[in-house]
Formats: C-alpha cells, sequence, structure tokens
C-alpha cells in the first residue's frame, strides 16, 4: 500500500474546528463527524503529555502508527518539544491530523517550532514500518504511542476487535524502537471497557515481544463516576515500582490532576473480591462517604483510603455498584482539600436513621428528622425513580424554606435493613444520611 505525505500547515478544508477547552478557547482543533467520540479529549491529552515528559525517554522521534485526528501525538510533540510521526488509514482524519499537529505547535507562535519542521502525518497502513522508514527517513523511534481504533457500538471490546492488532504493531516496530536499560518506550491507550481477562491478554502480547518490561496501567476519568481512558504505559514510559494508577481529571483547566497510585500489580487484583458489604449495619454518630464510582471501579480506592483514614479506622462497605459506592467509618476523612474531594461524593456524620421508605407519602416524617437536627438544607443522593427524584427534591426545599440557617445534609439509601440514612457535612462537604 504506498503512502500519502501531509506535512503540518494551516489547512481550512480539513474539517470543523472545535475548541479544545472551555479554559483555552483560543485553541481549536479539527474533528470529522466520524472522529469526533473517539479522540482523545485535549485535557486529558496534554495532561498525560506532561507527565510522559518528566519520564527518561531516549533520543528520537515520536511515532503514532494510528493516529487519528493527532491530538494526542500533537500534545506529546508539544509537551517533548520532539518531531512526530503519525500514520492514518482515512485520508479525511490524517487531514485533520495534520492540520491538527500545525494548530497545537504555532498556538500563540508567531512562527513553526523547528521540531515541527520534520513532523509528517501519513495515509496508509501503519503496520507497513519498511516503507513509512523510507519514506521519512526514520532511523530509531523514542516513543511508541498507539490508541487502536475499535467498534463504535460494541458494549464490550475485545483484543480482538482492535486495529490494528497490538502483535503486528510491536512486531512491525520493535526494531525501529530505541532500546533504554529498561526497555523501549510505549504507551498504549485502550478501552476503558476492556475487562481483567481481557487486561491479562494484553500482557500476555506484550511479553512475546518485551518479556519482564515494566508496566503500569492507568485509568482516567474527568468526573461523571466512569472511566474516560485506560491506557498501559511500558519500559521507560512505565513507573517504576508502579503497577497501577487512577487519575482524575479536574474540570477546570488550571487544576492539577489528582493523582492516586500503587505498587500493586494488575495481575493480583481482582475487582469482583477487594470488597465486600459489612454485615454490620451503620450507626449514629459514624461517618459516611458516598467514593467516586471511577475510583473504585480502577481498583485504587484502598490505597486512597489509607491516605484519608486514620489507620486504626476500618471501613465498612454499605454499597459497593452503581453510581454511588458508601463506606461508613468511625473518623472523618483526614484530608479534606478541595482536591481530594474530586474523589468522594459528598462525606458527613450520620446523624439519624429511618425506617419509612423515602416517597412524597413519608416526606413530612423526614422534614420532621431534618428540623430536629437543624439542618435546613437536605440533597437526596437515593438511587429513586427518575420522576420521584426531583419531586422529593423540590418539596425539601419548599418544606425547609424559612426555616432559618441551619446545616446542610445528605440523605441515603441504603441497601440493607437500615432504611435511610441522614449525614450532616462536617467539612463543606458533609452530609447526613437516611433510608
Amino acid at each position: 500500500m504506498s503512502h500519502t505525505i501531509f506535512s503540518p500547515s494551516h489547512d481550512e478544508g480539513a474539517g470543523e474546528l472545535h475548541p479544545a477547552h472551555a479554559g483555552i478557547s483560543d485553541l481549536k482543533l479539527h474533528l470529522l463527524i466520524t472522529a469526533k467520540r473517539l479522540a482523545t479529549p485535549w485535557q486529558v491529552a496534554f495532561e498525560r503529555s506532561m507527565r510522559l515528559a518528566k519520564m527518561p525517554l531516549p533520543d528520537g522521534v515520536l511515532l503514532d502508527p494510528a493516529c487519528g485526528s493527532g491530538i494526542q501525538l500533537a500534545a506529546h510533540m508539544l509537551t517533548l518539544k520532539r518531531s512526530g510521526i503519525g500514520v492514518e488509514l482515512e485520508p479525511e482524519v490524517g487531514r485533520a491530523a495534520a492540520a491538527n499537529l500545525w494548530r497545537v505547535a504555532t498556538y500563540e507562535k508567531s512562527e513553526n517550532p523547528s521540531w515541527l519542521e520534520n513532523s509528517r502525518v501519513l495515509i496508509g497502513d501503519g503496520c507497513q514500518s519498511a516503507e513509512v522508514c523510507s519514506l521519512i527517513a526514520i532511523e530509531q523511534v523514542a516513543l511508541l504511542q498507539l490508541d487502536p481504533a475499535r467498534p463504535q457500538n460494541s458494549r464490550t471490546h475485545g483484543i480482538e476487535e482492535m486495529s490494528p492488532q497490538l502483535g503486528e504493531v510491536f512486531t512491525a516496530w520493535k526494531s525501529h524502537l530505541r532500546q533504554t536499560d529498561r526497555g523501549p518506550a510505549i504507551l498504549l491507550d485502550l478501552s476503558p471497557r476492556l475487562l481483567g481477562e481481557q487486561r491479562a491478554q494484553v500482557e500476555s502480547i506484550v511479553e512475546e515481544h518485551w518479556p519482564s518490561i515494566g508496566k503500569t496501567w492507568e485509568w482516567t476519568s474527568r468526573g461523571g463516576g466512569r472511566i474516560d481512558r485506560l491506557s498501559l504505559w511500558l519500559g521507560a514510559a512505565s513507573t517504576p515500582g508502579i503497577g497501577m494508577r487512577y487519575v482524575r481529571i479536574p474540570p477546570r483547566w488550571d487544576e492539577a490532576a489528582i493523582i492516586v497510585e500503587s505498587s500493586q500489580n494488575e495481575e493480583n487484583w481482582s475487582a469482583e473480591n477487594q470488597h465486600s458489604i459489612s454485615p454490620r449495619s451503620p450507626r449514629r454518630g459514624e461517618y459516611l462517604t458516598i467514593v467516586d464510582s471511577a475510583l473504585v471501579s480502577s481498583g485504587l480506592v484502598a490505597e486512597w483510603l489509607k491516605q484519608n483514614l486514620d489507620a486504626r479506622d476500618r471501613q465498612n462497605w454499605l454499597a459497593v455498584e452503581g453510581r454511588r459506592p458508601m463506606i461508613y467509618h468511625s473518623q472523618p476523612l483526614s484530608s479534606v482539600a478541595l482536591e481530594s474531594r474530586l474523589l468522594f461524593q459528598t462525606s458527613g456524620q450520620i446523624v439519624a436513621l429511618c425506617q419509612s421508605p423515602l416517597d412524597m407519602e413519608n416526606i413530612e416524617e423526614y422534614v420532621e428528622i431534618c428540623y430536629d437536627n437543624n439542618l435546613t438544607h437536605i440533597t437526596v443522593r437515593a438511587p429513586l425513580d427518575d420522576a420521584v427524584q426531583p419531586q422529593l427534591q423540590s418539596a425539601f426545599h419548599r418544606m425547609l424554606a424559612g426555616g432559618g440557617s441551619g446545616g446542610s445534609g445528605f440523605i441515603v439509601s441504603t441497601p440493607s435493613q437500615v432504611g435511610s440514612l441522614y449525614a450532616e457535612n462536617k467539612t463543606k462537604k458533609a452530609t447526613k444520611t437516611c433510608n
């Protein structure tokens, strides 16, 4: 298959422009409709590249043999100040990628940086390494960045659905990757839907080509309780002694990402067996915390709790699955920094238990409990029907209005026999729980 070569340049015909991020609306990137949904968000790409820049990468160019719209490659080039080579099968997408490399590299600059001059985007097969190298005169590759395409409508993504296949890419480029004492530098951007068994398959493919290479799995979330990205950092790109990492991207552009890391390896972690519901019911005076569900699904919630709970305080799980994983504990969270709060939805001291169903028929009983505990603002955090939840929330707001300047709290519906819990917020994010 012959390759067409694009040099990064201003290209008005490269597709519709979209703001890269609300906080830096001056930077706009080309995104075709077919590529928009799967494109790496700029904030995620840039934060990842900033951390990659701290790693001792070898000399050479940056390679992305399935570059798509080129956003991640552009971020790497910007932060590492290195030339990049992208390969893309679809001509229109590749054209947009070349334009995006230029847009990022020249953002707020009067002239092209030197590392952009030797950068290229090729239209063709990224596994044809010999032809790519001869056309671009590549000698050694410093970093292999790979984000294989996968089906857009599949609820689960199998290893065999990736295109190009990992093994094919590794075989094609292995001899071109510059080696270090920790192996080559590779960053795999994978589907967040990969299950533990599938992640083990990825590791097996990697091991076939580079036995005992360093591996760091990374789960990235922008909020909303979901994992947005799953990546595997290999060799010189991995973090020594760190097998797993959770990265929470904050909503504001100027805020640093929150990172939770563990020396634990992916192979000895099991999401199914890590947490179990406590047989003991929570009590008044204890604290209840609704944890970020993405942090729980990453497997690193225990590591975060070590940092935020007293070592003598054993957390008990009230709910593990769903949008609101909950724990109760005897002492408040030790960290109340604003940044840390992005890793839990809310936390507060339990001030009341209620056995009555949380519905409009029993709303007056719940309001009476609020008055008894001087709570004038309540947030309903229970898994109720979509039509019932806003109705209840409006009723609490209306019936507690004019009650003075009392405290704030929240109500959760527990899955056990306890019913509902009122929790009073003890920090700015404290809570009250009731069933």
